[in-house]
Order: structure tokens, then C-alpha cells, then sequence
């Protein structure tokens, strides 16, 4: 990974390594993009009234968007060298990296996401069964 400022440079020829889960869904891109995370804006896809949605639903309106949303080769780069992790993302608990999307052994789907805990960036897994506030996904500019 190379990086300027907040820009940095995925490699995607690179599969996925930190989450041992097969692939559900995950950007198809082969060859090595640069990706400006000054630009990362959160976005919301509830409507009207609604607190929380299922992961489902959350995934699929995010994906109706058409926007491009922050995957799990960009959360190993981040996790590598967390130094370039936006200061701003302290303050949003978790940021959801809804670009990729895993399967477990029983078929259950799953999105990996960072959080700050106080002290240190640490990361996990939420299971699209589980409901999600409208305020945890960030996307990358247009």
C-alpha cells in the first residue's frame, strides 16, 4: 500500500485475508485503485421514521445508491497503518465497511466494521440479521 496525505492505493489483485470467511459480495475490481478517505461522507438510508433497519434491508438500500462504499481491503490498509484513519471517525461508532460482504459456515451474512474504543481502533463482525442505525455507513465520493 502506498499513501499521500489521506490518499491511499488498494491493491484489489490482493484477496481479503483479515476476515476467514467465504465472500458474499466484494468490489470486482483486479488491478490496484486509489482511494481518497478525505472524501468519505456518511450517508444515511432510512426513510421518514425509521431508527433502524436489518442489515438486509440496510445493504440493499445502500446498494440502490449506486454509490461506492468502503470495503474490508480498505479496512486491512487502515488496520496496517492506522494513522491514516480520519480523526473524525472517533466519533461514530462503528464505521460499517458495507462494500464487503462475508458468508459464515452457516450461510449466515455478515459485515466486517471499525470502532474506536478509547484507546485503540479495533475491529469486528455484525451479522445482517442483526438491525442497524442509519448513521453508521460511510461511502466514498462519487
Amino acid at each position: 500500500m502506498e499513501h499521500i496525505g489521506q490518499k491511499i492505493i488498494i491493491d484489489y489483485s490482493i484477496r481479503p485475508s483479515l476476515v476467514k470467511m467465504e465472500l458474499a459480495e466484494h468490489p470486482s475490481h483486479t488491478t490496484a485503485l486509489e482511494i481518497d478517505l478525505s472524501g468519505a461522507q456518511e450517508v444515511s438510508v432510512l426513510l421518514p421514521g425509521e431508527d433502524e433497519i436489518s442489515g438486509h434491508e440496510m445493504f440493499w438500500r445502500l446498494k440502490r445508491t449506486g454509490k461506492s462504499v468502503l470495503d474490508v481491503r480498505i479496512l486491512e490498509e487502515l488496520l496496517m497503518h492506522k494513522e491514516l484513519i480520519p480523526e473524525s471517525w472517533k466519533n461514530i461508532k462503528p464505521c460499517y465497511f458495507w462494500g464487503t460482504i462475508f458468508r459464515d459456515g452457516a450461510n449466515n451474512l455478515c459485515v466486517a466494521y471499525l470502532h474506536w474504543d478509547g484507546r485503540d481502533w479495533q475491529w469486528g463482525i455484525d451479522w445482517l440479521s442483526f438491525y442497524f442505525e442509519g448513521g453508521d455507513i460511510f461511502c466514498l465520493k462519487a
